[in-house]
């Protein structure tokens, strides 16, 4: 085997794949030829002088759908998925937003609940003063939820006095059921214990604009994820 590898592109070798691929590029204008032929109707055996290329520059979509269904549906549906992968993949490179940082999600002050007990100890510390909770129905495999997390916890420092809550609905199945939440993102807004407002859908500048008309005042608080460090005494540097 190593002997036949060091030797690959020698004369010899060469000339012994000569008659290989003469017969390769036969099938291949002939194949083509068939196409033809099966597209126009007309007899299986190709004219003998058929030349493939000036075919194809004739009409290539009519070339390119004949050979395509020449193709098993299997291999087509194959091809289909992979061809619509990739696009895909192209367009979410082009609309993602340049220069993002790769890293951990800041969350903010944004806590999160997981069960219905748990929310409602939450929502009980709002039941006087004019308090506001704001609630993110959000869940691991919804991508318009991932795009406006990084906005929500934004918001959940520059209005301190506001709650802000996230409940994962797979995880907090009682929560989610309990207010019928049908979609991912749901966001629903508490005055005082009681629920006033409901919004669907990754809109932040609506969020932001409900919590106004509820009586939200901007309170910039520290990013507790940019706490400063602190030395062996406890003293910040």
């Amino acid at each position: 085997m190593t002997k036949y590898s060091t030797n690959f592109w020698s004369w010899s070798n060469f000339t012994g794949w000569i008659p290989f691929l003469a017969k390769f590029l036969e099938r291949c204008q002939i194949s083509l030829a068939q196409i033809a032929a099966h597209r126009r109707r007309a007899s299986p055996l190709p004219p003998p002088t058929m030349d493939a290329l000036s075919l194809f520059l004739e009409d290539p979509w009519g070339t390119f759908m004949a050979y395509w269904q020449a193709v098993p549906s299997h291999v087509r549906l194959l091809i289909s998925f992979l061809l619509t992968r990739t696009v895909s993949g192209m367009i979410k490179r082009a609309v993602s937003p340049k220069g993002a940082i790769a890293g951990p999600l800041k969350k903010g002050l944004v806590s999160e609940v997981g069960d219905l007990t748990e929310f409602n100890e939450k929502l009980a510390s709002t039941k006087s003063g004019g308090k506001i909770m704001v609630v993110d129905f959000t869940a691991t495999w919804c991508g318009p939820c991932k795009r406006v997390a990084p906005a929500f916890a934004a918001m959940s420092l520059k209005y301190g006095d506001v709650n802000f809550v996230k409940v994962d609905v797979d995880k907090a199945k009682d929560v989610s059921k309990h207010y019928g939440v049908k979609c991912m993102p749901t966001f629903a807004f508490f005055k005082d214990g009681e629920k006033v407002e409901t919004m669907e859908g990754a809109d932040a500048a609506k969020i932001e604009q409900i919590l106004k008309t509820l009586g939200a005042v901007e309170k910039q608080v520290a990013d507790p994820d940019e706490a400063p460090a602190t030395d062996v005494n406890g003293k910040k540097e």
